[in-house]
């Protein structure tokens, strides 16, 4: 029963798995290229500031960090970014089988006396994976690579 499990697990976070990449844009368009994501931006001096990007111009960054706390960091400083993803796994995973429920009751209702069960049963056995994966991986993102930093 672990093994299927397992498996399943993988087929529905693989999007995550394979998103280890890297993009490259211009500084000029961090702002609109990181769309309301959380950033993660590393600084020469070893610190990590968190937040969306607000405003860049020629020299600084401008950073969000929540209501009322903005700061300005210095594009020189500024070592490494990456755009943090929010987490949604487990709302992928029900909406996955529910999906697969509401497609059979519309192509072939007859076969949803089958599928309803299983899928449902799939979803409750894929929730705390899906769930343990949304609240403990604070590691994924894409590597921000600034053209001419």
């Amino acid at each position: 029963m672990t093994r299927p499990l397992a498996i399943l697990a993988l087929f529905i976070c693989q999007q995550s798995l394979l998103a280890d990449s890297s993009i490259k844009i211009h500084w000029e368009q961090l702002c609109s290229a990181s769309a309301g994501h959380k950033l993660a931006i590393s600084t020469a001096d070893g610190k990590t500031l968190q937040g969306k990007c607000e405003s860049t111009d020629a020299t600084t960054l401008r950073l969000n960090q929540g209501p009322g706390k903005v700061v300005t960091l210095e594009r020189a400083a500024i070592k490494q970014i990456t755009a943090r993803d929010s987490h949604h796994v487990l709302g992928n995973v029900w909406g996955f089988f529910l999906g697969a429920i509401l497609v059979t009751h519309y192509i072939a209702w007859p076969l949803n006396v089958i599928v309803a069960p299983v899928a449902i049963g799939l979803g409750v056995a894929a929730s705390p994976f899906a769930l343990g994966y949304d609240l403990f991986d604070s590691d994924s993102g894409e590597n921000i690579e600034i053209v001419g930093l």
